[in-house]
């Protein structure tokens, strides 16, 4: 039993600390937004960075513990962690932590769809406005061009 909820423990401390960094991650996605509508740009990609570092080590975390609990359940031949009986408080909070998780992922989502939406109406009205430019630009060099020949080549001149 001692060794079960060690086990577990192990399990609860890897997904507090990506509980952590989901909660910054949302922090930064908000941030994100704020940064967006003030159109910002040369800020953004320090934010994207950021946020990629600390999905790498989310990454890092979820490798550990999908082997953890790999190892958990061949050692007590089980298919799910609540089929462990290591104590009604461990499975608890286990069972808190992913949901928490599984909300703040949920935000996350739903503040990058409307941080795209943003964007992409952005990347429209410059796609318009560069579109108008070119357009302007066109009829001004055809409209101040400079006729090449000023007399016709196939016109026999007198000797």
């Amino acid at each position: 039993m001692l060794k079960k909820n060690s086990e577990i423990e192990k399990l609860l401390s890897l997904l507090k600390e990506k509980h952590k960094l989901l909660n910054e991650i949302l922090e930064i996605t908000n941030l994100q937004t704020k940064i967006i509508k003030e159109q910002k740009y040369d800020r953004l990609n320090n934010l994207i960075n950021s946020k990629q570092l600390r999905i790498d080590k989310i990454n890092s975390i979820d490798s550990r513990f999908n082997k953890a609990f790999e190892n958990i359940r061949q050692e007590y031949n089980i298919e799910e962690i609540y089929e462990l009986d290591v104590g009604n408080e461990n499975l608890i909070k286990f069972k808190k932590l992913t949901e928490d998780m599984y909300n703040i992922m949920t935000q996350i989502h739903q503040v990058e769809k409307k941080n795209n939406e943003i964007i992409q109406k952005d990347y429209e009205l410059v796609k318009a406005k560069l579109k108008q430019i070119k357009k302007g630009k066109q009829v001004t060099s055809n409209y101040y061009r400079i006729p090449v020949q000023i007399e016709g080549y196939f016109i026999d001149k007198k000797k």
